[in-house]
């Protein structure tokens, strides 16, 4: 079943037969409760009890009785109820069937180079977003240091280092041949997580097309080469052994992003499981919030370049309200001159949303700028921000809105990038215009 977020769908007479019945395990709940009882339902970003957003408390859908419709909330990517299949795109792309939109998002957010990969790429959709973000996971996880957890080691040799065991002793040792059998406890990089990710990375480069992620650059290359010294008995017949090790997730606050970089390696190798549940009632899937996607995105954009953007995902840049330090707030985009608020919505104005328009205008004050705005996606011609510039009453300043429009008409990733790359560059042309004006 293929849906657009944000968006009503009416549900044909074989959906609401077949389909109907694994859906109402999900409409209605919360975010947090399915995860909480679904481990490999896995959904970005993470950090929920930091995200000002609330997403926790969102939910995937839910079924209107009244009308027979399914609604769909903010999130996009692929979820497995019992026997059914969900596809969640964006409700920016086009009638065609593909799904550009959301893999130019992640391309962006997460760094990759999809422009020769994408159109090679035959492999299952939920599949093909997992390897897409491993590498950037990979890339954070080894940032804090290769993971290390005390294991008790067995050795047999004559530098005793450790406790003997002396069954084990008199039933290899005897008659005595100068080693002593011992165990230790060592700060070990040899552990069920580190081979777990040896064995996602060894399944990405038995595929032609996910090998080449593991090269993308020279980061995730020495990423690569971190995991591969450090573990030296890595077998390969091992692996659900080791993915059985790895159920129960790991809790570090030395290795915290070690977390979601589990979760991620074993859907990977897990993946079929991803399409259909093993056991009755059981949820799956790759889930990812369109505001916070589209938010990371225009961070990237180099018409945002020279503006600071706080995150309000872990705490940082937030701005206070009062002058005492008391209530913060975090503005999307900022500088000197200007904030700007991203909006996933379709084309938000300052005339037809007024909490944005009083959130932009509150921003304006604390932050002591003239001018403010919104950046939305949009699906029709580009907009034009002279149009919408409205100037305030009482101490001044003006807020407009900006679009970026995204193509339509592309039946080729190529094609959708080299569109989305003018539409880009146009953007930033508005917002340097607006800031001169």
């Amino acid at each position: 079943m293929r849906l657009k977020d944000n968006s009503l769908h009416t549900l044909s007479a074989n959906d609401k037969r077949y389909c109907l019945p694994d859906l109402e395990a999900i409409s209605g709940r919360t975010i947090e409760s399915l995860i909480s009882e679904n481990p490999k339902l896995l959904v970005f970003p993470q950090s929920f009890e930091k995200s000002q957003d609330k997403l926790s408390a969102n939910m995937i859908l839910t079924f209107e009785r009244a009308t027979s419709k399914i609604r769909t909330g903010n999130l996009m990517g692929f979820i497995g109820i019992r026997k059914t299949q969900v596809e969640i795109c964006s409700r920016f792309e086009s009638d065609l069937g593909n799904d550009f939109f959301l893999h130019y998002l992640l391309q962006k957010v997460f760094s990759l180079n999809l422009f020769s990969w994408k159109h090679e790429s035959k492999q299952d959709s939920v599949l093909d977003i997992l390897a897409l973000i491993f590498p950037h996971f990979l890339k954070k996880a080894l940032f804090q240091g290769v993971y290390k957890e005390y294991r008790t080691q067995k050795y047999n040799d004559a530098n005793i280092r450790g406790g003997i065991d002396f069954a084990r002793h008199i039933r290899t040792n005897i008659p005595f041949c100068g080693r002593i059998a011992y165990r230790t406890r060592e700060y070990s990089s040899e552990n069920a997580l580190s081979h777990l990710i040896r064995h996602t990375i060894e399944y990405l480069r038995g595929d032609k097309i996910f090998a080449s992620l593991l090269h993308f650059d020279k980061e995730t290359e020495d990423a690569v080469s971190k995991i591969v010294a450090a573990t030296p008995s890595f077998n390969p017949a091992e692996q659900e052994r080791v993915i059985a090790k790895n159920l129960r997730p790991r809790v570090h606050p030395l290795f915290s992003e070690y977390g979601p970089l589990q979760k991620i390696c074993i859907q990977i190798l897990r993946h079929d499981s991803l399409k259909y549940g093993n056991t009755k009632d059981e949820i799956s899937g790759v889930l990812f919030d369109g505001a916070w996607l589209w938010e990371e995105y225009l961070a990237t954009l180099p018409a945002l370049k020279d503006f600071s953007h706080p995150k309000n995902k872990t705490g940082a840049g937030r701005k206070y309200i009062f002058s005492d330090k008391r209530g913060y707030c975090y503005p999307d985009f900022y500088n000197h001159l200007c904030v700007l608020d991203a909006k996933y919505k379709d084309k938000p104005s300052v005339d037809s949303s007024r909490p944005d328009t009083f959130q932009i205008i509150s921003y304006l004050h604390i932050l002591n700028v003239r001018k403010g705005g919104f950046i939305s996606p949009s699906t029709r011609c580009a907009f034009d921000w002279v149009t919408s510039k409205r100037e305030l009453s009482g101490i001044g300043g003006a807020l407009a809105s900006f679009h970026l429009e995204i193509p339509q008409h592309t039946a080729e990733y190529a094609e959708f990038c080299r569109e989305i790359k003018r539409s880009e560059n146009e953007l930033s042309q508005k917002i340097q215009q607006f800031l001169e004006t």
